[in-house]
C-alpha cells in the first residue's frame, strides 16, 4: 500500500513503479538514483506533469548490461561493474573494451589519485584513467575472488574475498603491484565467514553480521595487529551482542546500522562516540538481500528483496501524535474493476478534511494506515458508512 511521490518522507518502489527484479546494488550519481537489480539497471524518473491517477516517479530500465554488481561515479562518469563483461561507462553507453577481466564485484577510487581499483573473481584490478580513456591492468600479488574494497587514511588497501579473508594491500607507487600484503584471519580476533571492508569516520572497519570490528593495537606492526568487536559503533539497545548488521553507511557524521528488522543512525560526537535514534519507518523485518545507500544530504535507499524504500527524514508532511480514536490515514483509493488511483490520499488535515466524490455502486478499495507505527506487531482497523450506518 503506497504512493510513489518524490515529495513524500517515505515510498516504496517495486514491479508497479516498474523496479523488476532483487534489488542488488544501488548509487545516487549526478542527483539520480540508478538500481541494479536481477534484470538488469534501473534509473529512477520523476514527472513534472502529473495528473490524477498517475505515479509521480516510476523506474526505467537503462540499456541492456548484464548483471550489475558495483557503481561508483568519477566526476562526471559513471563507471558500472558487471558480472559478465567487466567495467561499462554509463554516460557513453560504452563498455571499456579492453578490460580482460570479467566478473566485477565492487569499484574503489583511490584519494587524489586516477586509479580505480575493481575487486573481481581473479584477483585484484586496476583502471588508470588517461587522457584517451581507461587502461586496465591486473594488481600483481593479489589472488582470490576479491568481494569488497575500501581505503585506509595511511594509503593501505584493503581486500575482503570470498573466503574470508581481509587482507591489507600496500601498492606500489604506480599501483599496479602490491608491494606488501598483511593477511589478517579469526586468529587476528575476527569472526568466521565473509566479512566486508568499509571506512567508518577515516578509520578501515571490518563489517560482519556479529559486527564492527576495528584494529585494537595499531602502536604495533601491521603483522601483529588484532581486532575486537567495536560496541561504540552499534546502538545501545537491548540484545546489542545478538545484534545482526545487514549493511552499514558511513555518510558526512553520520552512521548508518541496518539490522535484521530495524535501522538506527548515529550522529557523531566530538569525543568520538555516537547519539543513536532509531529510523521508526524503516522498522519492519527484512525479507531478503538487503542493500543501503545514503545521499549527503540524508535521503536513504534500503533495498530488501524486491522492494526499494525511499526515507528522506524531514521531508514531506510530518505526520499528527495519534488522536483518541488513532484515526487512520487514507494512502490510496482505487477502483477494483480497472485498478484507477481515483484518490492520492493524505492524513487528517487541520485546515479542513479532504473529500472525494465518486459514482454510486463503484467497488473500491481502500488503503490506509496508522500515523505513527511503535511495533512491529499487525494493526487492526474499523470502518462505517456514513449515512448507511451508526455503527462501526
Amino acid at each position: 500500500m503506497f504512493r510513489a511521490d518524490l515529495n513524500a518522507p517515505l515510498t516504496i518502489h517495486d514491479e508497479r513503479t516498474g523496479l523488476d527484479g532483487t534489488v542488488r546494488s544501488i548509487h545516487e550519481h549526478r542527483n539520480t538514483p540508478y538500481v541494479a537489480t536481477g534484470s538488469g539497471l534501473h534509473v529512477l524518473k520523476s514527472r513534472e506533469d502529473q495528473v490524477l491517477g498517475e505515479r509521480s516517479a516510476s523506474f526505467e530500465k537503462w540499456g541492456d548490461l548484464p548483471l550489475v554488481g558495483g557503481m561508483l561515479s568519477v566526476g562526471e562518469n559513471l563507471l558500472a561493474g558487471t558480472q559478465e563483461n567487466g567495467v561499462y561507462q554509463i554516460n557513453t553507453r560504452n563498455r571499456l573494451e579492453d578490460v580482460s577481466w570479467s566478473v566485477t564485484n565492487q569499484l574503489l577510487k583511490v584519494r587524489g589519485g586516477d586509479i580505480v581499483y575493481a575487486g573481481s573473481n581473479s584477483g585484484l584490478k586496476g583502471l588508470r584513467r588517461t587522457q584517451d580513456g581507461w587502461i586496465p591492468f591486473s594488481v600483481k600479488g593479489v589472488q582470490g575472488e576479491v568481494r569488497s574494497l575500501a581505503m585506509g587514511s595511511d594509503g593501505a588497501l584493503w581486500a575482503s574475498t570470498i573466503r574470508g579473508e581481509v587482507l591489507r594491500i600496500i601498492p606500489s607507487a604506480d599501483g599496479r603491484r602490491a608491494t606488501a600484503i598483511t593477511s589478517y584471519h579469526e586468529g587476528d580476533g575476527l569472526p568466521q565467514g565473509y566479512k566486508g571492508v568499509k571506512a567508518v569516520d577515516g578509520r578501515v572497519t571490518i563489517v560482519s553480521k556479529r559486527g564492527l570490528f576495528q584494529v585494537d593495537n595499531e602502536n604495533r606492526a601491521p603483522e601483529d595487529w588484532q581486532f575486537t568487536r567495536q560496541s561504540s559503533l552499534l546502538p545501545d539497545v537491548e540484545d546489542t551482542d545478538a545484534l545482526t548488521v545487514q549493511a552499514v553507511e558511513d555518510v558526512g557524521s553520520r552512521l548508518w546500522i541496518v539490522s535484521d528488522h530495524r535501522v538506527f543512525v548515529g550522529q557523531r560526537r566530538e569525543d568520538a562516540s555516537y547519539k543513536w535514534e532509531a529510523v521508526d519507518p524503516l522498522h519492519f523485518p527484512r525479507s531478503g538481500r538487503t542493500s543501503l545507500s545514503v545521499s549527503q544530504e540524508g535521503t536513504v535507499w534500503l533495498g530488501d528483496g524486491r522492494r526499494l524504500f525511499r526515507y528522506a527524514p524531514g521531508q514531506g508532511r510530518d505526520s499528527e501524535p495519534p488522536t483518541a480514536d488513532f484515526s487512520a490515514l487514507v494512502r490510496q483509493v482505487t477502483t477494483l474493476r480497472r485498478g484507477r488511483i481515483v484518490y492520492g490520499g493524505h492524513g487528517p488535515d487541520p485546515d479542513g478534511e479532504s473529500s472525494l466524490t465518486v459514482p454510486y455502486g463503484r467497488d473500491l478499495r481502500v488503503d490506509v494506515g496508522a500515523p505513527l507505527y511503535g511495533t512491529v506487531e499487525p494493526h487492526q482497523y474499523r470502518y462505517k458508512l456514513e449515512g448507511r450506518a451508526d455503527q462501526w
